[in-house]
C-alpha cells in the first residue's frame, strides 16, 4: 500500500461493515482503534507490515498482538516472513526450512533474535550441514525463551540420507529440545533412507543434567527414529503429564518407562514386538494402541513375538481401541483374548494374508467399528453378524474384496454384504467407490454414485452419519469419506 487513502479504499470494499456510518471523504486514521483494528485484521501479513510504515498511527495499530496472534509465518510460502520476524509481535505459528546454506543467511539470524513469539515451531532441517543443525538450535533456544512456545515439531529430512557423521552433532539439537518449559506437544522426527540404524554416540552426564530439572508438561510426543537415549529421557522427564505417544524405530528398553506413565491413553509403535510388552498392558488408561510389526527374521523369532502379543492381549483388558498391522506374516493374534472383548474400534492390516485369521472371531460384545485389510478375502465377512458383534455399527473395506469381482461396486451387491446391511437396524459401510464399466451395476449406475471415481463412498441404512461415525471409519491417513448415501 502506497498511501493511507489506498488502504481506506480497499478496506472499505473487503469489509464494508466496519466501516458504516463512516464519511466516504474521511479519513481512515479518524477511525477508533477498536475500529480500526477490525479493518486491519481483513489484511494480508505484507498489507500489514505496509500500512505499519505508513505512519506513527498505523504503525501503533498495526503491530498490536491482536493482530498477529492467530497468523501463520512460513518462509517457504508466506511473503514477507523476513520483516515479520523484524517487526512483528508473535504469531500462531512459525515454519522455517533450513535446507540450504546459501538461502540461510538472513532468515537463521532473524530466527535467532526475533521477538515475533510463537506457539507452535516447525522446523525442517537438513541435518547434513552442522551449520543448518546449530541454526535450528538456536530458533529453538530464542523461542523457548520468549514464552508462548506450546508445540515444537523438527523434521530432520536429509536430501539423500543421513551421514553417520550427523550422528554427533545432531544430539546437540535435541539436548536443546530437552531445555524447554511448557512444551504441550513434541513431534521429532529423523527420516533415513537407509534400514540400518544409526549408531548415536552415548550422552555425557554434563548434557543431561541442564533439563534434568525442566518440570513436565508434554502431553503428546511423536518420536521418529530419535536416538534411544533421547527417546527415554522424555518418556522419564514427561511422564506425569503424557497422554499420547508415538514410537517409530528402536523401542528397546521402553516398555517399563511406557508402563510408568500413569496417564498413557493413546500408544502408537512401529518397530518389532518388544519382550517386554505386556509390561504396558497395566497402564490403566490406555484406551488406543496402534501397533506396526516389523518384519521378524526367521520363525522362531516370529513365533516368540506372537506369544508376546498374545499375552499383552490377554492383560489388556481396558483398551477400546486396536489398529494392528503385521504385514505379510501368516499368523494373527488369538481374537478371544480378553483384551479384545472391550474392544470399540479394531483396524486389521494385514496384507497378502491367507489364513482365515477372522473366521473363528468370538463374540466381540463391544465392538462398533471394524475396518479391514487392504485387500479382503470374501470369506470373512461371513462372520460380521449380530449373533457375533452385536453393537457393531460400521464396517470399511478400503480395497475390492478377494473372490470376488475386481469392481467394488459390484461387491456393494454380494450376498454377504447385502445381508450385514440389512442386519443391523442403524448401519455404516464405507467402500472404495472404483468401478469397472463393464458388470451390470456399473453400467446401470445405481445409487447414484459417480462411477468411474477413485474417492471413497459411505452407504447408510437409516441415519446420515455424525461426524464421530466419519472419524471411526477414517482409514489411517486417508481422508474422511465425505460422500454418503442412503442403502
Amino acid at each position: 500500500m502506497e498511501s493511507v487513502t489506498e488502504l481506506t479504499e480497499a478496506t472499505q470494499t473487503m469489509v464494508p461493515d466496519a466501516l458504516q456510518g463512516v464519511d466516504e471523504e474521511a479519513s481512515l486514521l479518524s477511525l477508533p482503534d477498536d475500529d480500526l483494528l477490525g479493518v486491519l485484521q481483513y489484511l494480508s501479513t505484507p498489507d500489514l507490515l505496509s500500512c505499519s510504515a505508513a505512519c506513527r498511527r498505523l504503525r501503533g495499530v498495526a503491530l498490536r498482538p491482536e493482530l498477529w496472534r492467530r497468523r501463520n509465518l512460513d518462509d517457504k510460502r508466506s511473503p514477507g516472513v523476513e520483516d515479520a520476524l523484524r517487526l512483528a509481535p508473535c504469531a500462531f505459528r512459525l515454519t522455517l526450512s533450513f535446507y540450504d546454506l546459501r538461502s540461510l543467511g538472513e532468515i537463521g539470524r532473524l530466527a535467532a533474535t526475533t521477538r515475533c513469539a510463537a506457539v507452535q515451531l516447525v522446523l525442517e532441517v537438513d541435518p547434513d550441514a552442522p551449520a543448518l543443525l546449530r541454526a535450528a538450535q538456536l530458533a529453538i533456544r530464542n523461542q523457548a525463551g520468549l514464552g508462548r512456545l506450546k508445540s515444537l515439531r523438527v523434521a530432520l529430512h536429509a536430501s539423500r540420507h543421513i551421514h553417520e557423521g550427523s550422528a554427533t552433532t545432531i544430539p546437540d539439537l535435541l539436548a536443546e529440545v530437552l531445555r524447554i518449559e511448557g512444551l504441550f506437544w513434541l513431534d521429532v522426527d529423523i527420516y533415513r533412507s537407509s534400514s540400518r540404524a544409526i549408531d548415536w554416540p552415548m550422552p555425557t552426564v554434563e548434557a543431561e543434567e541442564p533439563a534434568a530439572q525442566i518440570p513436565a508438561s508434554i502431553e503428546r510426543a511423536t518420536l521418529r527414529n530419535v536416538p534411544p537415549h533421547f527417546a527415554h529421557c522424555v518418556l522419564r522427564r514427561h511422564a506425569a503429564t503424557l497422554q499420547s505417544v508415538a514410537l517409530w524405530g528402536d523401542c528397546r528398553s521402553v516398555a517399563p518407562l511406557l508402563a510408568a506413565i500413569p496417564g498413557l491413553r493413546h500408544l502408537d509403535l512401529k518397530c518389532p514386538v518388544m519382550d517386554d510388552l505386556h509390561l504396558v498392558a497395566s497402564c490403566a488408561a490406555l484406551r488406543s494402541l496402534k501397533l506396526t510389526c516389523a518384519p521378524f527374521p526367521d520363525a522362531a523369532e516370529a513365533a516368540a513375538s506372537r506369544a508376546t502379543l498374545e499375552a499383552f492381549l490377554r492383560a489388556a483388558t481396558h483398551l477400546e481401541e486396536l489398529e494392528i498391522e503385521l504385514g505379510v506374516l501368516r499368523w494373527f493374534p488369538d481374537l478371544a483374548a480378553p483384551g479384545l472383548l472391550t474392544l470399540r474400534k479394531l483396524a486389521i492390516i494385514f496384507s497378502f494374508c491367507e489364513v482365515p485369521y477372522i473366521t473363528a472371531v468370538p463374540k466381540l460384545p463391544a465392538l462398533e467399528w471394524l475396518m479391514l485389510s487392504d485387500v479382503v478375502p470374501v470369506y470373512v465377512l461371513g462372520v460380521v453378524n449380530p449373533a457375533s458383534m452385536p453393537r457393531l455399527r460400521g464396517l470399511c473395506i478400503p480395497r475390492p474384496l478377494r473372490g470376488t469381482e475386481t469392481c467394488v461396486h459390484a461387491a456393494v451387491h454380494t450376498a454377504d454384504v447385502r445381508r450385514i446391511l440389512t442386519s443391523y437396524s442403524d448401519f455404516y459401510l464405507v467402500v472404495a467407490s472404483r468401478s469397472c464399466m463393464k458388470c451390470e451395476h456399473c453400467l446401470k449406475g445405481c445409487h447414484g454414485v459417480p462411477w468411474p471415481s477413485y474417492t471413497t463412498v459411505g452407504f447408510y441404512t437409516l441415519h446420515a452419519p455424525g461426524r464421530d461415525a466419519v472419524n471411526a471409519l477414517t482409514w489411517g491417513s486417508e481422508e474422511a469419506c465425505e460422500k454418503w448415501m442412503k442403502a
